[in-house]
C-alpha cells in the first residue's frame, strides 16, 4: 500500500515495467523500474526518486529510528507523516528539519561532516 502511495504521490506512470515522471512542461523522464519498487523498501524508493546516493540511503536506512518523517503544508507548517509521504526528516536529537531534496546538493566529504554534526547532538543527549 505504501509503495502504491509513493508512486501515486509522485505521479509516476508505468509503461512496460518502467516508471516515468511526466511533469508539466518537461520531457518524460525514467525514474525507476517497477521491479525495483517490488524489491526495495520505502526509503530506498524515496531516495531513488530524489536521486540520492547509496551512501546517503544506507546512512538513513541504518539510522531511521533517529529521524521522524514530515511534510510541509503552507497553512499548517511541518506535519508529521508516514515515511512514503516524507519531504523532510526531523532529526530527533537536534530538532533540525532536513529537506530530502537538500541532500542531493551535499558532496561526500560534506555529508560526512553533516553526519558527524548530527551525531554530536545525539552524543550530547546521552550524557
Amino acid at each position: 500500500m505504501d509503495k502504491a502511495n509513493i508512486v501515486k504521490k509522485y505521479g509516476l506512470i508505468d509503461e512496460d515495467g518502467l516508471l516515468y515522471s511526466c511533469e508539466e512542461n518537461s520531457y518524460k523522464q525514467l525514474v525507476l523500474k517497477s521491479a525495483f519498487v517490488e524489491k526495495s523498501d520505502i526509503i530506498g524508493i524515496l531516495f531513488r526518486i530524489n536521486k540520492l546516493s547509496y551512501d546517503k540511503l544506507e546512512y538513513f536506512r541504518d539510522n531511521i529510528d533517529k529521524f521522524e518523517p514530515y511534510k510541509y503544508d503552507y497553512k499548517n507548517g511541518f506535519i508529521k507523516c508516514e515515511i512514503w509521504d516524507a519531504e523532510f526528516f526531523k532529526h530527533k536529537a537536534s530538532g533540525f528539519f532536513i529537506d530530502i531534496r537538500f541532500l542531493q546538493s551535499i558532496k561526500k566529504e560534506d555529508f560526512i561532516k553533516f553526519r558527524n554534526d548530527l551525531e554530536s547532538y545525539e552524543n550530547k543527549n546521552k550524557i
